[in-house]
């Protein structure tokens, strides 16, 4: 393909790709999902624990169709964490590559903390950065480290991984995570 070439879009998925394997020549069929990092005034972030499994995560989830990106992430935090949030910012574009799963994190302002009559999940608690490295795994946990990390410093972090680690070497975010897993340095 040259460059400035387009490429057609279609409304509807062409024949043989519903599965996320794509042949050389079809289009890539990708799933956007979005999760919010909600932090208090004590840099601790929000986090649930899901119904399926048992894991900690990031409340958020798969965007419908026809949904803004913000307005997903509004309705999937309020179904998972029964709050409601100001979106302030992206943090982190994440892509699972075996599945075609691509992640939008975005930085959160607890708006309005509602009951507890949660719809996908089972816990909701706040954690600190210690209690996020013990609970979350890994590719999570990294996940709400790069949002502490850029609403300091630096623009959305772009992550690839294959469901187990990044890809492309190690990082500020993995050493960090490192550091609090070793516990503080004797002496």
């Amino acid at each position: 393909m040259s460059a400035g070439q387009c490429i057609p879009v279609s409304d509807t998925a062409p024949a043989g790709t519903d599965d996320l394997a794509t042949s050389e020549g079809s289009l890539a069929r990708h799933h956007v999902s979005v999760a919010g990092v909600i932090i208090d005034a004590d840099d601790r972030v929000l986090a649930i624990r899901r119904r399926d499994d048992g894991a900690w995560e990031l409340p958020g989830g798969v965007l419908e169709l026809d949904e803004e990106l913000e307005e997903g992430l509004a309705r999937e935090v309020t179904e998972e964490a029964g709050v409601v949030v100001d979106v302030l910012g992206l943090s982190g574009v994440y892509k699972h590559m075996g599945r075609g799963i691509v992640a939008l994190v975005y930085q959160c302002a607890l708006a309005y903390e509602g009951d507890s009559d949660w719809v996908e999940t089972v816990g909701v608690r706040w954690m600190d950065r210690a209690e996020v490295v013990r609970r979350m795994d890994p590719l999570f946990a990294a996940r709400v480290f790069d949002a502490l990390e850029v609403r300091h410093t630096r623009p959305p972090v772009v992550r690839h991984h294959d469901g187990r680690s990044f890809t492309g070497g190690k990082d500020f975010c993995l050493t960090v995570l490192d550091a609090y897993r070793r516990g503080p340095e004797p002496g």
